[in-house]
């Protein structure tokens, strides 16, 4: 199963790209991240598109910030938008998804940005 990653910023800016690239490459899974549709602006630009492809999709957005998708050719079961118990739950901004693809638990996570950090962030356990 092929499962990729891009964060499109904007993906009515990036649908030129995206479609040919779903095309020539055809993947499985993919995971869109910075999305910035409301879940219907989503379906209403890539409902057909996705569908003549063969994708399913779980979508997770808001109007011009965050929003996460994940089209799937390989099957689609139990998606979940936002992050069960997580901040702002049920009600969370548009920055996670999860669903279940060919039986492998999928899930996509927008981050913040870091605010001027630099580097990796790393965690240290005693």
């Amino acid at each position: 199963m092929r499962i990729v990653t891009w964060n499109v910023n904007s993906l009515k800016q990036r649908l030129p790209r995206l479609l040919p690239w779903l095309d020539e490459r055809r993947p499985d899974v993919v995971c869109l991240q910075e999305t910035k549709l409301t879940d219907d602006a989503f379906h209403a630009l890539m409902r057909d598109e996705l569908s003549e492809r063969g994708y399913e999709v779980a979508a997770h957005g808001e109007a011009a910030w965050n929003g996460v998708a994940i089209p799937s050719r390989v099957g689609l079961k139990d998606a979940v938008a936002g992050i069960a118990g997580g901040f702002g739950f049920p009600h969370p901004e548009a920055r996670a998804v999860s669903a279940t693809c060919a039986g492998c638990p999928c899930r996509l996570r927008l981050r913040p940005e870091r605010q001027g950090r630099r580097g990796p962030t790393t965690t240290t356990t005693s």
